[in-house]
């Protein structure tokens, strides 16, 4: 850590990495047998690696169209789309599983008629939500807080600071998993990317936070575990970085990084982000 540790008034947060440890594998064969026959039951002819190429497929139009259409650099999708274009894009029978109260084939017959307002009406809909459950459940290995999680935020509360949450992730199956790990009690209105329509380090992201709580960006820190995404984000919009060290990198390793990531974003030394060697949490807390 560099220096001694100052106290600020308000910490924002990374969720995954930072605060929890999160291990997904979206490679697992068990994995795209079962969402295959998830599909299967609602009419889909896929074979497990049809289904996964589609998928990553349909991510990246997605992702695409979301560049072309916002004109950031960093933008966010909302997943739900990709798992509703499976259901209403790809080769079919008849099949008698209703969706939203509808018989699938409905769907698609108005998705072919109008895409938009077929996915905007199913898009937040119970269907989709345990479709993109049932994948992140079968994907994720490990989701569980650090040991320092809870002792560090309880503090900064006890301390009388103001916390927040603010996570590249998506909304669907985010705000379930920090429900699941207690964390919701921290942080009952986390800003989620999916939900913004950006991701880190896209700086809008951020400064939306800082102007709808009216935090000042001098006295407030972004703790996060990524030099290029929370750290570049923090130097962008002019908060003290952070750097939670929860991959063990090795030290002068992460100082070459901090430099390059300055070089990168012309940003004066003074920018720097405070690196947390240990990757331990309490580590943030002055004594």
């Amino acid at each position: 850590m560099d220096g001694t540790m100052r106290e600020f008034t308000n910490y924002v947060f990374d969720f995954y990495g930072t605060l929890v440890d999160v291990r997904t594998d979206e490679n697992k064969p068990a994995l795209w047998r079962f969402m295959a026959d998830f599909y299967s039951a609602h009419g889909c002819l896929f074979d497990s690696a049809d289904l996964r190429d589609a998928f990553w497929r349909f991510d990246a139009e997605e992702r695409e169209a979301a560049r072309r259409r916002s004109g950031w650099a960093h933008p966010e999708i909302r997943i739900e789309r990709v798992f509703l274009r499976l259901l209403l894009e790809t080769p079919a029978r008849a099949c008698g599983v209703p969706v939203g109260g509808r018989p699938v084939r409905e769907w698609r017959r108005q998705y072919a008629r109008d895409p938009e307002a077929a996915l905007a009406a199913l898009r937040d809909g119970d269907w989709v939500a345990a479709a993109a459950n049932a994948f992140r459940i079968l994907s994720r290995d490990r989701l569980a807080p650090y040991p320092d999680t809870f002792p560090v935020l309880s503090e900064l509360v006890r301390r009388g600071k103001r916390i927040f949450l603010l996570s590249n992730a998506q909304g669907v199956f985010t705000r379930s998993e920090i429900g699941a790990t207690g964390l919701d009690a921290f942080f009952p209105a986390p800003r989620i990317s999916s939900d913004a329509g950006m991701m880190k380090p896209q700086r809008e992201f951020l400064d939306a936070l800082l102007r709808e709580e009216g935090l000042a960006p001098r006295d407030t820190a972004f703790v996060g575990n990524e030099m290029r995404s929370d750290m570049a984000l923090a130097v962008r919009c002019g908060v003290q970085g952070l750097y939670l060290n929860t991959s063990g990198t090795p030290e002068n390793a992460l100082r070459a990084e901090a430099a390059r990531l300055l070089a990168d974003e012309r940003a004066p030394a003074a920018a720097m982000p405070w690196l947390v060697v240990s990757g331990r949490l309490r580590d943030i807390l002055p004594a």
